[in-house]
């Protein structure tokens, strides 16, 4: 009986260490969610899968932009500007037109 446990607890662990491993292993994971501009709540993005791709929705117009992850970045398809995701603090960072801009993920 005790072996018994045993293989079932083993094979419950590595159940659960494949899931987390699957979860983390595609590229760009990090990215995926809904993130508010600090301080301005309309402001904000959400940034989902689109196939292999992403794809950046504007929550300010809806507005609609195909993106790729590239050198660690997910790079917007249409406009150029790269966000960087910053892992100590969960934020996203993105340099554009002279300004930078900051996101925080939403709660």
């Amino acid at each position: 009986m005790r072996k018994r446990s045993t293989a079932v607890l083993v094979a419950v662990l590595l159940a659960c260490s494949l899931a987390v491993v699957g979860c983390q292993s595609s590229p760009g994971q990090e990215y995926i969610g809904k993130w508010v501009t600090p301080g301005d709540p309309q402001g904000g993005l959400e940034i989902t899968r689109n196939g292999d791709q992403f794809l950046i929705i504007l929550v300010t117009n809806g507005e609609r932009q195909p993106a790729i992850f590239k050198d660690g970045s997910i790079v917007s398809s249409a406009t150029g500007i790269r966000f960087t995701h910053i892992k100590d603090s969960d934020t996203l960072t993105a340099a554009f037109f002279g300004m930078t801009g900051e996101w925080k993920r939403e709660q």
